[in-house]
């Protein structure tokens, strides 16, 4: 997180806007760590060739619109 906050720093300088605080940035980033989050390419692949998702699954993981069923 503190890289993140550095890094985030310097390209608030550099658009010429204020430095988040760490704070602000610890909040967004506990934030996008909690969101529901989709399977990973490599693991779409793979579960095509094996057969265990249908080839239009890889459209939907790369949209963003593609979860892990929780049966």
């Amino acid at each position: 997180m503190a890289e993140t906050n550095r890094r985030l720093g310097a390209v608030a300088e550099h658009l010429g806007l204020t430095r988040p605080s760490y704070q602000q940035v610890r909040v967004v980033i506990h934030q996008l760590r909690a969101q529901k989050r989709g399977p990973g390419i490599g693991s779409v692949l793979l579960e095509i060739a094996l057969r265990a998702r249908p080839p239009e699954a890889l459209v939907q993981a790369l949209a963003g619109t593609l979860y892990y069923d929780c049966r």
